[in-house]
């Protein structure tokens, strides 16, 4: 994608105080994507260079510690939330999975809505399919539109995964790749673009923290530890799927006479234990019930304490393990709320409250702008 940079200039907003003094090697002439990114360095020095720094992090403990850190420093009062025109509403659907779709705004005061786009493989990103259908949209009608609107349900992701389409060339997250593309409307049209959202996606969507362990939280020095004691009043089910490992109980077969009834009595604990596992209980409860079921089990005594042991650690490895899911549920909510705002108070920062390229988070409960009553053109151009 070609940049036209000719026809306006866009003001450039100084070069923030927190800004790294060192600048970035100039990229190499052959290379379109480093170039397209220059020019962004151009046009966005401020949300470009946290964004530079947000992405060298490879460790989610200090990634999430830089965010948060920079978050609660945020200007007191700051507020991405802004409610959409209501021409956007026949659009809106009650779902989670994603979709997005243009609106033009025409000079004479009517308006078209575009397809809806919806996301159909981890490869396609929905917001990349509206700019095209937008683009092709403007070359057939480029001297009627007055001002260019986006609705997204999860806002542009900030990176991509590593699952990308092969015909796709660009390798730009979906947020950059709108501001390319709203650059590129301003300065061919004169047209601005406005984007809506109702969720936060953050970097890189709702698994960015997949993979936190109990061991990951629970440590003191760890910036997720908070998060342990904020979620202990949730109720959960233990995660019956957890494989736990039962081989040093059965081991222990060996070392009795009665061999056979032994084996039958662990099996039928294990049983009784996924029947407790099942109850949506709060923590300090499903550790309460099943360690006082454990203590109320008998054995031979020559392998009772060690079996007791055993059953013990199990219980409260997989009660830490099922509390997870609402810890990390928790972690990324804020995680990505906390990102998606810094980004935009950045973009602000750069660009103003009325540059080529603005974006807001829809209201919960306020999706309509309030007295705007815009007609929809029924026919396409």
């Amino acid at each position: 994608m070609q940049t036209d940079r000719s026809r306006k200039q866009v003001p450039q907003v100084p070069e923030s105080e927190e800004m790294s003094s060192s600048t970035s090697p100039e990229p190499e002439p052959s290379s379109p994507q480093r170039e397209k990114q220059h020019h962004q360095e151009d046009r966005i020095p401020r949300t470009m260079n946290n964004y530079k720094k947000l992405i060298t992090f490879s460790d989610n403990n200090l990634l999430f510690d830089h965010v948060l850190k920079c978050y609660s420093a945020i200007e007191e009062g700051f507020s991405i939330y802004a409610p959409m025109p209501s021409f956007l509403n026949p659009h809106l659907m009650e779902q989670d999975n994603q979709y997005s779709f243009g609106a033009i705004e025409i000079k004479s005061g009517e308006n078209q809505l575009l397809d809806v786009k919806y996301r159909r493989s981890a490869t396609t990103h929905t917001e990349r399919v509206s700019c095209t259908n937008i683009d092709e949209t403007l070359q057939r009608c480029r001297t009627e539109v007055k001002n260019m609107y986006m609705f997204t349900l999860y806002s542009p992701c900030l990176m991509r995964g590593h699952k990308i389409d092969k015909k796709d060339k660009d390798k730009e997250p979906c947020m950059l790749h709108l501001l390319e593309k709203a650059y590129q409307w301003y300065s061919e049209f004169g047209i601005k673009t406005r984007v809506f959202f109702k969720k936060p996606w953050g970097l890189s969507g709702p698994d960015i923290f997949k993979g936190l362990l109990y061991s990951d939280v629970s440590r003191t020095s760890s910036a997720f530890h908070p998060y342990v004691d904020l979620c202990k009043e949730h109720r959960f089910k233990l995660d019956n799927k957890f494989r736990q490992d039962n081989k040093a109980i059965f081991r222990l077969i060996g070392k009795v006479n009665r061999k056979e009834t032994l084996k039958k009595r662990i099996k039928s604990t294990l049983r009784k234990l996924q029947e407790k596992a099942k109850e949506g209980l709060k923590k300090c409860q499903h550790l309460k019930r099943g360690l006082r079921y454990i203590d109320s089990l008998k054995f031979p005594k020559k392998v009772h304490k060690q079996i007791i042991k055993t059953f013990k650690n199990n219980w409260k490895t997989l009660v830490n393990h099922s509390s997870m899911s609402l810890i990390i549920e928790k972690i990324t909510s804020d995680f990505n709320n906390a990102e998606v705002k810094l980004f935009v108070r950045d973009l602000r920062l750069d660009l103003g409250d009325s540059g080529y390229f603005q974006i807001n988070q829809v209201p919960p409960g306020a999706e309509v702008e309030e007295g705007d009553y815009v007609q929809v053109m029924n026919t396409s151009f």
